[in-house]
């Protein structure tokens, strides 16, 4: 399940959730560029690999099971996040 840490308004919307999402073993995400990974609508801005902060990671950047995702978006993108990772 994503968890949400802090959430912000912006002008003319409902707002945005900011959550933290990991890569879980066996994940169909391990793999997929970060790109694919932002269909749903959420913006992954940044991934926590082996204790390192890579901000902004590359779209083609692959995902890799224990990898953590700082993502940005509307609930229903994180929820979209959550499910390809399969979290949700």
């Amino acid at each position: 399940m994503a968890v949400a840490f802090g959430a912000f308004g912006r002008a003319g919307t409902a707002g945005a959730d900011v959550a933290r999402l990991t890569v879980p073993p066996g994940s169909p995400a391990d793999g997929v560029p970060v790109s694919a990974a932002e269909a749903g609508g959420a913006r992954v801005v940044a991934l926590i690999r082996d204790g390192r902060l890579v901000g902004w990671p590359a779209p083609d950047a692959a995902l890799r099971t224990g990898d953590t995702l700082v993502a940005v978006g509307e609930p229903d993108g994180i929820a979209a996040l959550a499910g390809l990772l399969e979290l949700a």
